[in-house]
């Protein structure tokens, strides 16, 4: 019921993590649509090597990413409750002057490696983020909670992105657009520290004892 979704609004650290998640989800759409035509353009690669050699970061990036965030959460929380959302942060914040670098980069090889970073740092929130949502919200809400989670983060994440940074690249160029998406990373990391403020009290009053 509407009622219920209102009552997820009011747990701050569900909408940080549902924040963080949805501009994570921005940098990392647009960067997946348009980091092969930016390989293209820049550095002479052709289209369907631009994206094998992408894809096949983003696969391996995406792995480790996933598989560290989630230990290190893990193992931070036995020190701190703010544990999940500290991994996540850094991740993202490291991430962002990654992804920049990736872009301002002087060479492929380096280009490649920035993404490869980028990628693996951002992946760290994955396990993390979504463990948020189950520690903050009561056995009778959580699927709801991770629904409305899922639709926001791609009806404002990568859903959006794209044709933004197609816009933007209209104008100013790929290299600025894609510039401007990554900032979306670091907002994402500022989001994780903000909510790190509320998740031990959230976990608290709104989940199960």
């Amino acid at each position: 019921p509407p009622r219920d979704y209102g009552a997820l609004t009011k747990i701050k650290s569900y909408l940080a993590s549902t924040g963080a998640m949805t501009a994570m989800t921005f940098a990392l759409g647009g960067l997946a649509v348009w980091m092969p035509s930016f390989l293209n353009r820049t550095w002479g690669l052709s289209v369907g090597e631009a994206g094998t050699v992408f894809g096949g970061i983003t696969v391996v990036a995406g792995l480790i990413g996933s598989l560290l965030g989630g230990w290190l959460g893990d193992r931070l929380l036995r020190v701190t409750g703010k544990a999940y959302f500290l991994v996540s942060g850094a991740g993202l914040l490291l991430a962002f002057p990654a992804g920049c670098a990736a872009i301002l980069a002087p060479s492929l090889e380096l280009t490649l490696a920035a993404v490869f970073v980028t990628e693996m740092f951002a992946f760290l929130n994955m396990g993390p983020l979504n463990g948020v949502i189950v520690s903050v919200t009561a056995a009778p809400v959580r699927s709801m909670a991770f629904a409305a989670n899922i639709f926001v983060i791609h009806a404002l994440g990568d859903a959006l992105s794209p044709t933004l940074i197609g816009w933007v690249s209209d104008l100013w160029g790929l290299r600025p657009a894609l510039l401007g998406s990554m900032a979306f990373l670091g907002l994402a990391g500022l989001l994780c520290l903000w909510g790190a403020k509320y998740v031990e009290g959230d976990s608290k009053e709104h989940a199960d004892a």
